[in-house]
């Protein structure tokens, strides 16, 4: 290009259509380079965030199965007393609540209830941690009184543990007032057959000198694998929960999401 002045000739030098084609196309093939290796990187981000947060979900379940299997069985009682020692007063004693020789239960092929078809599942019951002096036993009234200056959380319907240092019983709260908790036949679902808490329901009175006698709640836990509702599945765990004097197995306690099967050996 040329532009005249009265004084002289000035030149201009400028890029010709097919310089600037060429040099746009350069510079969108070292964009499109460079948007090549920020997805690359952000996928292997992607990625690798994904694994660490598999294996940090896998720890996690990893260690609270650990530590519910470690306490199975665990009794607030005299760790010489032996299964026979522990009495079920709780209708069907047979079944999950009752049955302490069978604190270990496992589920084949989606066996457990809520459980995806053809994972396993664990079923496992010890005693609370929580534990509660007990006073007074009055058996003919079926009641325990708790020391007054250890606040305590027991509800009617919760199921429990009593023990002294020669026996141990698995009942049902029919009722609390205060510091009394009451120990009688009947009551919400699974209910006790008896109010005695000695063998073939004979009376038995608690020793309560010198806190021989605690009592505390019984802990159960189902760990499974089943449908999240969002079209995977996850590891659940359910707890022993009583709610509104009624105890039974809560779900939709989610621990892992992507987690498909879990397979046992016994």
């Amino acid at each position: 290009m040329r532009i005249y002045n009265k004084n002289q000739f000035v030149q201009i030098k400028g890029f010709s259509l097919v310089e600037l084609m060429i040099a746009m196309t350069i510079g969108l093939l070292v964009i499109a380079a460079t948007l090549s290796i920020f997805i690359s990187n952000k996928q292997t981000y992607t990625a690798t965030d994904n694994i660490s947060r598999v294996q940090e979900n896998a720890r996690t379940a990893f260690e609270l199965i650990s530590r519910d299997l470690r306490e199975a069985s665990g009794t607030p009682c005299d760790s010489g007393m032996g299964p026979g020692s522990i009495i079920s007063v709780l209708n069907n004693p047979g079944d999950m609540w009752g049955n302490w020789l069978n604190t270990i239960t496992g589920y084949e092929a989606g066996a457990l209830a809520g459980s995806a078809a053809g994972t396993d599942a664990l079923e496992i019951k010890t005693g609370s941690a929580s534990l509660f002096d007990v006073t007074d036993h009055n058996a003919g009234a079926f009641a325990f009184t708790l020391n007054t200056s250890d606040p305590h959380d027991i509800v009617a319907g919760d199921i429990v543990m009593v023990c002294d240092f020669s026996r141990a019983a698995i009942f049902q709260v029919s009722g609390v007032v205060g510091n009394v908790v009451s120990h009688a036949a009947g009551g919400a679902a699974p209910g006790n057959s008896t109010g005695n808490l000695g063998e073939a329901g004979n009376q038995y009175t608690f020793d309560t000198d010198d806190h021989a006698t605690t009592l505390g709640r019984i802990t159960a836990t189902q760990w499974f694998v089943g449908a999240n509702g969002r079209g995977v599945r996850s590891l659940f765990r359910n707890t022993l929960r009583t709610t509104a004097g009624v105890a039974a197995m809560v779900a939709n306690e989610e621990v892992a999401v992507g987690v498909r099967d879990m397979q046992i050996t016994y």
